[in-house]
C-alpha cells in the first residue's frame, strides 16, 4: 500500500478510515479528508438516495475559484478550487487528473446543508487533543472511538457498559454506568465530540464511590470519555470482587488432606491474566535436565561438572556455572519442593512482571544467591570444594517478589495436623526465620545462605520495579491499597 501524504500538511500521512461500504483517508493532524473518484457521490448516496444530481458530483462543481496550493495524494498535481455549488460558500479542492476531492476540517459539516448526511459521518475531534480525529476501533461487538495519538477512548451513550459485560457478565450493576457514578469532582475543560455547543462540556465524575478512576461524562448525550490506562483501570473493579472471593475462600478437606500428605502449602489468589509460558519453560527445563542427571551412570560427575563450586571461583568454567547451577537438582525431592513453589508462585510473579523482565529477574537471583554461597564458604564454611545445584536461589526471589507485590495473598501453613491460612508476609518470615537458624547452628544439609540471599536481592528488586508494575497492574493495586481486605 502506497502512502499518502496529507494535501494540506504535506508531512503528514493520511490513514484510511471506514465509513460503511466506503473508504475515505484521513489526516489525523489536520483533520481533512481525502475522497478518491466517486466516493464522496457514494457517502452521499447512502443517506440521501432521493438527491437528484445530474451528473458527479465532480462534473456538476459550481465555477471554479482558484488554482489551490495544495496537491494531489496520488498525482502529486496541483488541486483546483471550485465552489460545491453555484453560488455556495463551501469550497472544495479538486483534482482533475483523477476526480480526487479533499476536504478541508469541517467542510464535510457544511456538505451536511446540501445533502443530509448525519453526524455519525461528521470528524470527531478528541477531547484530550482537540485538533486530533478519533479514528473507529472496534472491541468484540462494540464499536469505539480512539485517538491515536494520546490513546484515549470516547464511548457513546451505553457502549462502556456493552464493553464491561462483555468483560465480566456477572458483576452486579444494576443500573447504566452513567446514572450510577460516585462524586461529582468539577467541571472537565474537555469537550463532547458531539455536542459542540456550550452544553457540551464534560464533567469529571468518580467512577465509584471514593473511587481514585476519574472520568468524563457529558450529560447531553451520556458519553464517556476515559484517558489512556483508564479503561484497564475502569476494569478493575469488576474483576476486584471475584478477586477478593479468591484471596478469601475458605480452605476445603481436599487442601488439608494435600497439605497434610505432601506439607506443600495451598494457594489463595487471583489467577494471572496471561498464560505463564516462562514458568512452563523453567519447569520443563528443570525436569528435562533432572531426567538426564539421574538416567547417568556417574550423576554425581555431573554436579561437579556443572554445579557451582566456591574455590573455583575465577575460572572460565566458574562464571558458567554460576547460571548453570540453577538447572540441576539433587534427587527428585530436591526438584518437587523446588518446582512446587515456582509453579504456585512464579505464574503470578510473571504475570506481573511480564514475559521479559521475569526471566531476567529469576536468573539475577539465582546469580546473586549462588555468589552469596561462594562468599560464605569461602570465608566462613566448610564446603568450598563441593559443587552447589539447585533453583532454591532463583525461587527464593520469586518467594520474595510474590510476597511484596501480592500483599493480600495467602498460603496456608499447617502445623501438626492444624491448618491456617498466612498473609504472604507471616509465612514467608517464618520460612526465613527458620533459614537464619539453620545457618546460625552450621546445617549443611541446605545452603541457608542461598535462601537469604535469593530472598533478598529478590525484595530489593521488586522494591524498584514496585510501582512500574503497579501501573501495569490496577488490579493489584487496587487489592494492596484495601484496608478491609485482610
Amino acid at each position: 500500500m502506497v502512502s499518502l501524504s496529507c494535501p494540506h500538511c504535506r508531512h503528514h500521512l493520511l490513514e484510511p478510515i471506514r465509513y460503511k461500504d466506503v473508504e475515505l483517508d484521513a489526516c489525523a493532524h489536520c483533520g481533512g479528508l481525502w475522497f478518491d473518484r466517486n466516493e464522496l457521490d457514494k457517502v452521499i448516496h447512502n443517506y440521501d438516495p432521493n438527491y437528484h444530481r445530474e451528473g458527479s458530483i465532480v462534473e456538476t462543481l459550481g465555477p471554479k475559484v482558484d488554482e489551490s496550493k495544495k496537491r494531489c495524494p496520488h498525482c502529486k498535481d496541483s488541486l483546483e478550487t471550485y465552489q460545491f455549488e453555484k453560488d455556495s460558500d463551501l469550497k472544495i479542492d479538486i483534482c482533475h487528473s483523477c476526480q480526487g476531492i479533499w476536504l478541508d476540517k469541517g467542510e464535510l459539516d457544511k456538505a451536511k446543508i446540501f445533502y443530509k448526511i448525519p453526524e455519525a459521518v461528521a470528524s470527531l475531534n478528541c477531547p484530550q487533543c482537540h485538533h486530533h480525529l478519533l479514528k473507529p476501533i472496534r472491541s468484540e461487538n462494540v464499536e469505539l472511538d480512539a485517538c491515536v495519538h494520546c490513546e484515549g477512548l470516547w464511548f457513546d451513550h451505553n457502549e462502556l457498559d456493552k464493553v464491561v459485560h462483555n468483560y465480566e457478565p456477572k458483576y452486579p450493576r444494576k443500573d447504566p454506568i452513567v446514572e450510577t457514578l460516585g462524586q461529582k469532582v468539577g467541571e472537565s475543560q474537555k469537550h463532547c465530540p458531539h455536542c459542540k455547543d456550550s452544553r457540551g462540556s464534560l464533567e469529571t465524575y468518580r467512577f465509584e464511590k471514593d473511587s481514585d478512576l476519574k472520568i468524563d461524562i457529558c450529560h447531553s448525550c451520556h458519553g464517556i470519555w476515559l484517558d489512556k490506562g483508564e479503561l484497564d483501570q475502569a476494569k478493575t473493579y469488576y474483576e476486584f470482587p471475584c478477586a477478593v472471593e479468591k484471596i478469601q475462600r475458605e480452605t476445603t478437606w481436599g487442601d488439608w488432606l494435600f497439605q497434610l500428605c505432601l506439607f506443600m502449602p495451598v494457594e489463595c489468589n487471583i489467577e494471572p491474566r496471561k498464560f505463564p509460558i516462562i514458568t512452563v519453560l523453567l519447569l520443563l527445563i528443570n525436569g528435562l535436565l533432572l531426567l538426564l542427571v539421574v538416567s547417568a551412570q556417574t550423576p554425581i560427575d555431573i554436579h561437579y561438572l556443572w554445579g557451582l563450586i566456591p574455590e573455583e571461583m575465577g575460572s572460565l568454567n566458574w562464571f558458567m556455572t554460576l547460571l548453570t547451577h540453577q538447572f540441576l537438582h539433587d534427587g527428585w525431592l530436591h526438584f518437587i519442593v523446588n518446582m512446587y513453589f515456582l509453579y504456585i508462585l512464579g505464574d503470578n510473579v510473571e504475570d506481573a512482571m511480564g514475559r521479559i523482565m521475569f526471566p531476567l529477574f529469576y536468573l539475577f537471583c539465582g546469580l546473586v544467591a549462588g555468589m552469596s554461597h561462594v562468599g560464605y564458604e569461602l570465608i566462613f564454611g566448610e564446603l568450598a570444594s563441593f559443587p552447589l545445584v539447585g533453583a532454591s536461589g532463583a525461587i527464593s526471589g520469586v518467594m520474595a517478589a510474590y510476597m511484596y507485590i501480592f500483599r493480600k495473598a495467602k498460603l496456608t501453613f499447617m502445623f501438626v495436623v492444624f491448618q491456617r491460612k498466612l498473609s504472604t508476609v507471616w509465612y514467608f518470615g517464618i520460612w526465613l526465620m527458620f533459614n537464619v537458624f539453620f545457618l546460625m547452628i552450621g546445617d549443611d544439609e541446605v545452603s541457608s545462605t542461598v535462601h537469604i540471599g535469593g530472598f533478598a536481592v529478590g525484595l530489593l528488586f521488586s522494591y524498584v520495579v514496585y510501582e512500574r508494575i503497579l501501573n501495569t497492574n490496577p488490579l493489584i493495586r487496587c487489592l494492596n491499597q484495601d484496608r478491609h481486605l485482610n
